[in-house]
């Protein structure tokens, strides 16, 4: 028989929090990040507690909503406990109900969650340490934060590497799931607000990312380090509000706090409905959930079991200002030489990325500095031609919908204006390939957009370049006659 609930739990620290910065104050790619002892951030107001971004071109804005880690313990087979790496009362509120709420609940007796060092560093870097423990376990977790920033992509990572040691005497069963619940409140072409963010995995499968519909530099995305000790990768979802995987139940919990909604699993991790899964895309699929509506959430789970004495550690990264994270980089890669599994190793070439010791191809994932502008797993964005890794430009013949752009025929055409919109009289361009003189004024057709003229009541209705032509003489021959008449006079 399984072992009752056990409501009562304890936790000895409240966490602390300390102000990470990557250093790049009033500039494209500043970050700022008020991490706590576990590796949580971003709750409700004051902002304070936010963490900021600002993208290319854009200003600073909150991200996210909320950010941090879940561990589900579970000793003998059966036994199993739920504990929130932090100490937020609304997460808490998902595993209990208030006003008991600690984010600590299960089947353990004595369970609790202690911080043994608390957080401490220097501008982009902190370390902390903690203890999840019960009468029946003890996991000691080292904790170390680490923020770098790259230019001139202008993004940043978040590295938060926790190392999960059992000084206990038993072996644990361990799931342990990153949460990200996003809320991207820039405006630049997102009208609809957060509920409106697009969700999806990149290619390979090893991230997940949320942005904003026409902007891949108005985005965050979540990723295993290669950090992380554990062979098996994690699984990963991206959820919208109100959908159920093609596998059915459970649906995303929410709990609404105002116009604060989150999404948590309860049960001890992702239930494998949902594992591999996003919105839109399906099951084990490179995609996104396109123009559905809804909240987006995303996150990853590691499971792995723990052996007294052992150790595991799991490098999460949260990407900021892209979705383009490039998946399967070797161990090796960077040493200078080309080991299994590299096709070539140094710094980017037209046909080497630097980075992952693989051949350029856009659309995987990595910005190659020599072969690509810009980089973003073939998503067209409003910075970038998804399918050429080039900045958008009219004319340049790749119709690039999130830029604006409702045609591009790569010249003017018929049926496209040189400025990438379709060709309609009235639209205050000259399209001449089309047959267009004019697009307003007195002497224009505004139906037609050709000059037409009434002189005297004469050539009413001269609809075309030659009536210009007529018109001309017509007035060349009066000038001359007048000149004519002068001398005589």
């Amino acid at each position: 028989m399984a072992a009752a609930l056990i409501a009562v739990a304890s936790h000895a620290d409240a966490a602390g929090l300390f102000a990470l910065d990557d250093g790049f104050d009033g500039m494209d790619g500043h970050l700022e990040i008020p991490v706590d002892d576990y590796g949580s951030y971003g709750r409700l107001f004051p902002s304070s507690v936010f963490d900021w971004f600002q993208p290319p071109g854009d200003q600073p804005d909150y991200p996210s909503y909320m950010a941090g880690a879940f561990l589900f313990v579970t000793t003998g087979g059966t036994t199993t406990s739920s504990v929130l790496l932090s100490e937020y009362d609304l997460w808490s509120a998902f595993l209990e109900q208030p006003p008991n709420e600690d984010g600590l609940f299960g089947m353990h007796t004595n369970l609790a969650r202690t911080i043994t060092t608390g957080i401490s560093g220097s501008g982009a870097n902190a370390t902390s340490a903690f203890e999840v423990t019960a009468s029946e376990f003890d996991i000691h977790v080292d904790l170390s934060q680490q923020i770098t920033t790259s230019l001139p992509t202008a993004t940043s990572v978040l590295a938060q590497v926790y190392t999960f040691r059992n000084d206990g005497t038993t072996p644990v069963d361990l799931v342990f799931h990153a949460a990200w619940e996003v809320d991207l409140y820039y405006d630049q072409g997102h009208t609809n607000g957060y509920a409106n963010d697009v969700v999806g995995v990149v290619p390979g499968g090893c991230a997940v990312y949320i942005h904003n519909p026409a902007s891949t530099t108005q985005a965050v995305a979540l990723s295993s380090g290669s950090g992380t000790t554990l062979t098996t990768p994690p699984t990963y979802y991206g959820g919208k509000a109100g959908e159920t995987p093609s596998m059915g139940p459970p649906i995303l919990r929410s709990y609404s706090v105002g116009d604060a909604e989150q999404f948590v699993w309860l049960q001890h991790g992702l239930p494998a409905s949902w594992r591999n899964y996003v919105s839109g895309a399906g099951y084990d699929t490179e995609g996104n959930s396109g123009t559905a509506t809804g909240d987006a959430s995303m996150g990853l789970e590691w499971r792995f079991t723990l052996a007294a004495g052992a150790s595991q550690t799991i490098d999460v990264r949260r990407h900021y200002g892209t979705v383009a994270v490039p998946c399967g980089v070797a161990p090796t890669c960077g040493n200078g030489m080309v080991d299994g599994g590299e096709t070539c190793d140094g710094a980017d070439t037209m046909t080497c990325n630097g980075g992952t010791c693989m051949p350029s191809a856009c659309g995987d994932g990595y910005r190659n500095t020599v072969a690509e502008e810009c980089e973003t797993i073939g998503i067209d964005s409003d910075t970038c031609n998804g399918g050429l890794c080039t900045a958008p430009a009219c004319g340049d013949g790749y119709l690039n919908l999130a830029a604006n752009e409702l045609c591009d025929d790569g010249e003017e055409t018929r049926a496209c204006n040189a400025n990438c919109q379709p060709t309609m009289c009235g639209d205050g361009y000259i399209n001449a390939v089309a047959g267009e003189e004019c697009e307003g004024g007195e002497l224009c057709d505004p139906v037609a957009c050709t000059v037409t003229f009434t002189v005297g009541g004469g050539c009413a209705g001269c609809g075309s370049s030659s009536d210009v032509g007529w018109l001309a003489g017509l007035a060349l021959a009066l000038t001359s006659r007048r000149r004519r008449r002068a001398r005589r006079e």
